[in-house]
């Protein structure tokens, strides 16, 4: 009599067990396609800066972006960040260097003067899309995206770049 008594409990664990295995490889194949694994093309794409700006200084204060592999409206690898450098005038250079060798030569964003005394704003749109907009910020403070304020002066500077792998807008 035992052995009918529990059939029905040994039952309901095995269908309550094969559902959440169910489950759990839906969600994983969804956070797989949505982009869990997957590199940020965006970031990918401007390493040679990132590296370069660390290789002179800089520190990173701030990043954020998407990876690009998601739905309809995800769909674009992007990357924002900082870096605080010591010497502005000479990581400015780099930056203007390493962005024309990336095919991304920058010119002044006319559109978008920042309002921030002692600010500089460049952007690039290439022909095959994307684009590479930069903040350059001497003598003055910036919130940028994150919510620290950081104030430079000196020959300090801070770099904010902004890029879309594949993108429609700037800024």
């Amino acid at each position: 009599m035992a052995s009918r008594r529990s059939a029905p409990k040994i039952a309901l664990i095995a269908v309550g067990s094969i559902v959440l295995v169910l489950a759990l490889f839906v969600l994983a194949v969804a956070y797989f396609f949505l982009g869990a694994f997957h590199s940020s093309k965006a970031g990918d794409k401007i390493a040679p800066l990132t590296r370069g700006l660390e290789a002179m200084g800089g520190h990173q204060t701030c990043e954020d972006g998407w990876n690009g592999y998601g739905w309809a409206d995800t769909s674009t690898s992007w990357i924002y960040t900082d870096y605080q450098v010591p010497d502005g005038a000479a990581a400015r250079r780099f930056v203007f260097k390493k962005a024309a060798e990336l095919g991304y030569p920058l010119l002044p964003e006319m559109k978008t003067t920042p309002k921030t005394p002692g600010a500089e704003s460049y952007n690039s749109q290439p022909k095959d899309q994307g684009g590479l907009g930069v903040y350059i910020y001497r003598n003055t403070s910036t919130g940028g995206f994150c919510a620290d304020k950081i104030t430079v002066s000196g020959k300090a500077a801070v770099i904010e770049i902004t890029f879309f792998a594949d993108a429609h807008r700037m800024h």
